[in-house]
């Protein structure tokens, strides 16, 4: 009986550990200590850019499909003016990372890309995945806009203008 009730505790604080590890991120909030896999197989730390830059996130359905490649497009060649503002660029996706290299190669990509699978970095920051969702992290560390289905084509474009 000791054992099983050992056995109860143990289940029911992995239980409060887990849901507390993704946690969303709301706005206002200090970014969690995030790590992903890059288009590379590298991990990659979300926390790299506190106090040196701001970071773009976006999230974007399946490399090599239409909207996807032209949104991707688009920051590629708006990273001058976003860097100019002081933000990092990240497209995120559900894609492996061995299919997010070659949409990286092809398309001449100049960001890292995160690769999302299992939709937990999605979750982490508190946006669906699979979606066109993008989140926005101050130079601070702290989620300033979460941005919901944006148009792929001028998305680059219309949020460049919204930035400090």
């Amino acid at each position: 009986m000791m054992r099983f009730a050992l056995f109860v505790a143990l289940c029911v604080c992995s239980l409060v550990t887990f849901a507390e590890e993704i946690k969303p991120a709301n706005v206002g909030e200090q970014l969690p200590p995030i790590v992903a896999t890059d288009e590379n197989g590298a991990q990659h730390s979300l926390n790299l850019y506190k106090d040196k830059s701001g970071v773009v996130i976006f999230f974007f359905p399946k490399a090599f499909t239409g909207g996807c490649v032209c949104e991707n497009a688009g920051f590629r060649d708006y990273i001058g003016k976003y860097s100019d503002k002081g933000y990092t660029i990240l497209g995120v996706s559900r894609d492996i990372p061995e299919t997010l290299v070659k949409f990286k190669q092809i398309y001449r990509l100049n960001y890292t890309l995160l690769s999302d699978p299992d939709d937990k970095l999605a979750s982490q920051l508190g946006v669906t995945g699979g979606k066109r969702d993008t989140v926005i992290v101050g130079k601070d560390g702290r989620v300033v806009k979460i941005l919901r289905n944006v148009d792929a084509p001028t998305h680059h474009k219309t949020l460049i203008k919204d930035l400090q």
